[in-house]
């Protein structure tokens, strides 16, 4: 039963606020302050809030939220941007804005959230396939994919908010990544880029060479990380969330100790990596990395390779696929299986097999075969 009543007790000023007392869509009780003076206004207020409760029934919602006109474009910068920026690591939120903006450029961004359909999501994903990149090469899967998972998440968390009741993006198949090529550098092209690095670059590389930290994994490196006595470098913002612990070579405690802490009118600044213009680390370093590339005179390698030369590295020297994930900070066996082909133990123990000594008195048999299984 809906009714509306005075609260006993008294606010500022003397007045006692009037409550409005109904039943939910939840079929439980709800008290609401209303912020009204008499009981006529209490009463209407409480019947604009039983026609919303008997609208979103014959809507078949189960929430008086997904009976709002919220367009997405206003859902994801006023409610699911702030949610990533206050659950996403700053790496991941940078590629979310950038998704974000092209997304800004599509007829979804000015949809009603309740009136998207799976149809219409997968006709922007069929048009996401068919736009160009950089050079007006065809976008990767893997872009699309992102693209596409920064929109399913949106609308997966349009549902939590109780806007819409399922998401349109689920069904919806995406594209098959082929990762199985991986391009590592060896020690030739090493010494050839490291020729022709700025100064400044040398140890950023020489550090993703030697721990196969990320590009946001190794510029965010603070001095605390580093344990020169212990001989551990720590990652602690990690893609996985996970804290990951690289022990130092020889080359990797030279290249860090060739840095010098800088200094600001704040005292010491905590990055390694530190960047004097804006005194905190670097962000962006695709500029001089992708000069020195081309002056070294090598193709497909961006700082993501140096990862990949990490793992491959480890595996040509035969170094089990289970510390090579715990060092690389997999999940999954999957990712570190795209390096064990380069092991030399993985498979050709196995094919040297059939050229192994054979025994006296071995190469034919006389065995017969069973009647039933004879040729004839």
């Amino acid at each position: 039963m809906a009714k509306v009543f005075q609260d006993s007790r008294k606010r500022k000023g003397g007045l006692r606020p009037w409550i409005v007392s109904y039943i939910g869509l939840d079929g439980r009780r709800h008290r609401d302050l209303a912020n009204v003076s008499t009981k006529e206004e209490a009463l209407m207020v409480l019947r604009a809030k039983q026609t919303e409760i008997a609208k979103a029934r014959i809507s078949g919602v189960n929430s008086l939220e997904a009976l709002k006109s919220v367009r997405l474009g206003e859902f994801v910068t006023g409610e699911y941007l702030p949610h990533c920026e206050a659950t996403h690591r700053a790496a991941t939120l940078r590629g979310e804005r950038s998704v974000l903006k092209l997304l800004a450029g599509s007829r979804l961004w000015s949809m009603n959230l309740r009136s998207i359909l799976s149809g219409d999501v997968q006709r922007w994903f069929d048009e996401e396939t068919t736009k160009k990149g950089k050079g007006g090469r065809s976008l990767k899967p893997a872009t699309i994919n992102r693209r596409f998972a920064f929109l399913s998440g949106a609308l997966s968390e349009a549902v939590k908010r109780g806007l819409i009741e399922r998401n349109p993006a689920h069904g919806i198949a995406q594209l098959p990544e082929r990762n199985g090529r991986v391009r590592w550098i060896n020690a030739d092209e090493e010494a050839r880029l490291m020729g022709v690095l700025p100064e400044y670059l040398r140890p950023v590389v020489l550090t993703a060479l030697n721990t196969g930290g990320r590009f946001s994994e190794v510029i965010g490196l603070t001095w605390g990380d580093l344990d020169f006595t212990a001989g551990l470098v720590r990652f602690a913002d990690t893609k996985s969330g996970k804290t990951r612990h690289v022990p130092m070579n020889a080359v990797l405690r030279d290249a860090l100790k060739s840095v010098s802490p800088v200094i600001g009118k704040d005292g010491a600044v905590p990055f390694v990596f530190t960047n004097p213009e804006t005194m905190t680390h670097y962000t962006n370093v695709a500029g001089g990395f992708t000069a020195a590339v081309k002056r070294a005179g090598l193709t497909g390698v961006s700082f993501h390779v140096l990862r990949h030369s990490f793992g491959s590295r480890l595996a040509q020297a035969g170094i089990s696929p289970e510390v090579i994930r715990t060092l690389m900070g997999h999940g999954s066996y999957a990712m570190t299986q795209r390096y064990m082909h380069l092991s030399p133990s993985n498979l050709r123990s196995a094919v040297d097999a059939l050229i192994a000594p054979k025994p006296v008195g071995s190469g034919t048999s006389t065995a017969q075969a069973p009647k039933s299984a004879q040729v004839v």
